[in-house]
């Protein structure tokens, strides 16, 4: 099947819930990297000889998200280009975690002018899950970690009072910057991370301003996500399983893999199978539905057009430096999204039909 081709800037609705859209869709526009030398000063790195990190650190940061009991404030900040314009975004939020996968991430106070404050505050804690799984560097595959990305220790550094091993990571294919991680030593957790442009400016960050590894978890909401979920293995199941048929993507982007596939049913009874595919730091969803038990969320400001029945028309929204793919696939209601560039998912949506 022959897919259209459009472009448009959407208010997803509960498309934003079901893909998890990141904390940059509070401002829709191109990541600028900020034009400041705004690392603050008891950041800066102590400099060493540059060394390969122990495999010790890189096998607990795989898992020290959810087998750590921490909690603290952090801080995050993207800076976007809009229409010309250098804007910054900028919240502090709550997150305990009870090392045994649950957790809670509650946004608390935007920082930066924003149109609509208490609203993202709001969206950003039901997109909690997302914050949690996707929005920050996270260590997921050490196999394809090292088969696609260059790791170096470049020194240590304080953050929220824990003396942290500071990396440098890049990636090797299409490498547009890099990042420092600051992860504390003793649980690989990472406390602190800048999303930087090859010229070493800064397009985001989040750090931990407290940090504790006792915290208080009495009264705490924690869950595993927002909704419910069963795994399901992509290559053994079938539609009698899910209720509609799969779609198994052979060519996802340049060095993704599968990493998990499940079956989720959201708030209006709707049926959504989502994959998983990283490169062993990013991930790109991809998610897809039958026949729906209720209607498609309606436009919003600058849709262009309804996607028509029975076709195949996708179209391309971008946040931050996010790309989303959305729109019907014959009966099929499909959502891709990724760190990575609209033709690598048009090309993943055309090998999974």
């Amino acid at each position: 099947m022959k897919l259209g081709r459009g472009s448009l800037a959407l208010r997803f609705g509960l498309l934003a819930v079901l893909a998890a859209c990141s904390a940059a869709s509070a401002c829709s526009g191109r990541v600028q990297a900020s034009t400041e030398n705004d690392i603050d000063a008891d950041h800066g790195t102590e400099s060493v000889e540059v060394a390969t990190p122990s495999p010790g650190i890189l096998r607990a940061m795989l898992t020290a998200p959810f087998e750590t009991q921490y909690g603290g404030t952090r801080k995050i900040e993207y800076f976007f280009d809009i229409d010309g314009q250098v804007q910054n975004l900028a919240y502090r939020e709550e997150v305990l975690a009870d090392g045994s996968g649950a957790f809670e991430v509650n946004a608390t106070e935007v920082l930066s002018a924003h149109p609509q404050p208490d609203l993202f505050l709001m969206l950003q804690r039901v997109r909690q899950g997302f914050v949690y799984r996707m929005r920050d560097f996270q260590l997921r595959d050490l196999r394809l970690f090292r088969s696609n990305y260059s790791v170096e220790v470049i020194g240590n550094a304080p953050v929220a009072g824990v003396d942290c091993v500071v990396l440098r990571v890049e990636r090797l294919v299409l490498p547009d910057g890099d990042h420092l991680v600051h992860v504390d030593p003793e649980t690989g957790l990472v406390l602190r991370w800048e999303d930087r442009t090859a010229g070493g400016s800064v397009r985001g960050r989040m750090q931990f301003e407290s940090y504790t590894r006792t915290p208080d978890l009495t009264g705490a909401v924690l869950s595993e996500g927002r909704y419910d979920s069963r795994r399901i293995n992509l290559s053994l199941s079938d539609a009698s399983e899910v209720g509609f048929e799969l779609l198994r993507p052979s060519l996802p982007p340049s060095g993704y893999r599968l990493e998990e596939s499940s079956v989720l049913v959201d708030d209006l009874g709707d049926k959504w199978v989502r994959s998983y595919y990283t490169d062993g730091v990013q991930r790109v969803a991809f998610m897809h539905r039958g026949a729906p038990v209720s209607p498609m969320p309606g436009p919003g400001p600058g849709f262009e057009g309804a996607i028509p029945s029975g076709e195949g028309v996708v179209r391309e929204s971008h946040l931050g430096p996010w790309t989303i793919v959305t729109g019907r696939v014959g009966d099929q209601h499909v959502i891709l999204m990724g760190r990575v560039p609209a033709d690598e998912l048009y090309q993943m949506l055309q090998s999974a039909l």
